[in-house]
């Protein structure tokens, strides 16, 4: 392996803070910047929210003021542009823990046959902690020197000579993820049981405490790519030396299973396929795969499996406002914005934030109440038959009517079909105008690309933005090309270059290298899916794939049914499982919750389960 990805042979990871970093603040207070079933807060409401301690599991609680959903300043807009652009550029984050409950009754698998060291092995120091990794800022260029990486680690169920399970959380602070070393709460933890091992968590660079800067720069944010992250993660396994043992334990004296989920499952995929041969076993829970600027299939699993009379409406009201924009109607598009509360709003802008709020299917879990999507059907459906269509509305419907060609036979049915759309219009964008336009706009202020324009130093929630926009990461949700037959959800006028305007106007080219095309960064959708192999990864072994039926990512994994020559089937031989879960949404089955509500995520689970237990035993020092 080339020097700089191996590292020294004698690095160790080492126990001290670098000097001036405070870890990630478990008790931050959480906005209340969500919808949910009695949002409307007449006054600050006090809330108590569950936090992890990171390396017991335990929970514990702080009390957060939970604020009005509305923004009262500039601050606060700048905040809900960044969470609704990466909301709909790339997909989240594995969950924080107060995300998921733990499983109310867990049974453990059978544990895996492996030739460990006895269970009655002295320990003089406790089973869990937290400690830094001395990391390689730029992996091409040693010289520009070392950050601390932190990670976690917990040796609960770890037995002498047993595999290490290395679990990635993506593009968060590291602190709260100890929990998802306890198999009553993740798959994480039931691996590492089942095979005796210990488990590690290593935070993402530049998230949480490892900052290669004190501060974040457009200038040294050229370090942050997708190419040093997989490094980290190969010169971490390499030269890792354990807390708790003195037992040699990188990934050359004991069989590593790396494991992610979303972004951090494509890490694991893309490490599995472009830098194979240090981690013995991966799982590739809902994989980013292959990077697609118009992601248009975002939202075929709500086509497929939403609520069908909601669907069809609220697909009406976008080919109806697509046909007002095709037609240069200003006069009922500027109506449009009006009764959406976005008359200030500029159209790319408009149509953007009518398609941002739908994505919330893509934040449903098994046992979870879906109560935002049922929030925004039930404006749709609202309306009755033979409801008085108000003014505006009716003015809609007189300017489509001069405009359409239909014969007179064909009219009266168009106009049953259109009075139809514009009642669901209706009563939709009131419950818009209402409860979502208050935050998108304010005296006259509305979002839109002057609120990229970020000031220096940048804050640690634009960072994920930064990755997906120096490298063509993922996908931006956007509407289905005109000239498909799919029903458009999302408006057609919504397409890549308006998310590319925003990367470029948030992340220009500069001098210090900020978005310039280098072998590491700022490659196009094509450049990058040679790079990682999209959705081809045929180095990869010993690796499963997993997506979810109903998971809005789905399309961009190797299950995807747009994948050319079909999804990506299991090949035993080659050591490659796929499993698509028929009940599954986004890496449904990450969480042992979820193995005890659904039968068809417990059968995934325990043949992952099984599975990585066949593998490691097949590790050479084993046999």
């Amino acid at each position: 392996m080339p020097a700089d990805e191996d590292g020294d042979a004698g690095e160790e990871s080492n126990a001290e803070e670098s000097e001036g970093k405070e870890p990630a603040d478990e008790t931050s207070n959480v906005d209340g910047s969500g919808i949910s079933e009695g949002y409307e807060l007449d006054e600050d409401e006090e809330e108590l929210w569950p936090v992890n301690d990171f390396s017991s599991g335990r929970l514990y609680y702080v009390r957060s003021i939970r604020r009005r959903n509305v923004f009262s300043d500039d601050s606060t807009m700048l905040t809900h542009f960044i969470a609704s652009l990466l909301h709909l550029t790339g997909a989240r984050s594995i969950p924080m823990p107060f995300d998921t409950p733990f499983a109310a009754t867990y049974i453990p698998t059978t544990a895996c046959d492996l030739p460990l060291g006895s269970t009655s092995f002295n320990r003089s120091i406790p089973d869990h902690g937290r400690d830094n990794f001395t990391q390689l800022i730029h992996h091409a260029d040693p010289t520009l020197g070392l950050f601390s990486q932190a990670f976690l680690w917990n040796s609960t169920f770890w037995r002498p000579e047993a595999p290490i399970v290395l679990f990635l959380p993506g593009e968060s602070p590291v602190d709260k993820y100890g929990i998802y070393s306890r198999a009553d709460f993740s798959t994480i933890g039931v691996i590492a049981e089942n095979l005796g091992a210990a488990t590690i968590i290593l935070e993402h660079r530049y998230f949480g405490s490892s900052l290669p800067y004190r501060s974040f720069t457009k200038a040294n944010l050229q370090y942050l790519t997708v190419d040093n992250a997989l490094k980290d993660v190969v010169r971490f396994a390499n030269n890792f030396v354990a807390p708790w043992t003195d037992h040699p334990s990188t990934a050359k004296d004991v069989p590593w299973i790396l494991i992610g989920g979303s972004y951090s499952a494509a890490q694991t995929g893309w490490i599995a396929n472009i830098m194979p041969g240090t981690f013995w076993a991966y799982i590739s829970a809902s994989p980013i795969l292959q990077a697609i600027p118009s992601y248009w299939a975002y939202f075929l699993p709500f086509m497929e499996h939403g609520p069908q009379s909601c669907v069809r409406l609220a697909s009406s009201i976008t080919q109806f406002i697509d046909n007002v924009i095709e037609a240069g109607d200003e006069v009922s598009l500027q109506i449009l914005k009006t009764i959406f509360g976005l008359a200030e709003m500029k159209t790319p802008d408009f149509i953007y934030n009518l398609s941002f709020y739908w994505s919330e299917w893509g934040d449903i879990d098994i046992g979870q109440n879906n109560t935002l999507i049922k929030t925004y059907c039930a404006w749709v459906e609202g309306s009755e038959y033979g409801q008085d269509l108000e003014d505006p509305y009716e003015q809609l419907f007189h300017a489509a009517s001069q405009q359409t060609n239909k014969s007179i036979e064909a009219r009266a049915d168009w106009a049953t079909r259109l009075e139809s759309t514009l009642r669901a219009l209706q009563t939709y964008s009131a419950g818009f105008r209402t409860h979502l336009a208050p935050r998108l706009c304010i005296g006259g202020r509305c979002l839109d690309e002057s609120f990229a324009r970020l000031s220096e130093p940048l804050s640690s929630g634009q960072l994920y933005e930064w990755l997906m926009c120096n490298d063509m990461m993922g996908g931006y949700v956007t509407g289905a090309p005109i000239g498909t037959s799919m029903n458009p959800l999302v408006s057609r006028f919504l397409t890549s270059e308006y998310f590319q305007t925003r990367c470029s106007i948030v992340h220009s080219p500069g001098a210090s290298g900020e978005l310039e095309k280098t072998t590491s960064g700022h490659r196009s959708a094509e450049d990058f899916n040679k790079y990682t192999g999209g959705w081809f990864p045929t180095n990869a072994r010993r690796i499963i794939y997993s997506a979810g039926e109903m998971d809005v990512w789905r399309e961009i994994s190797v299950s995807a049914k747009t994948r050319p020559g079909g999804p990506l089937q299991s090949d035993p031989e080659s050591d490659v499982i796929v499993h698509l879960i028929k009940t599954g949404w986004h890496h449904s089955e990450m969480y042992t919750r979820n193995a005890e509500l659904d039968e068809e995520v417990r059968r995934v689970r325990d043949e992952e389960v099984d599975q990585i237990c066949r593998w490691v035993q097949q590790w050479p020092g084993y046999r």
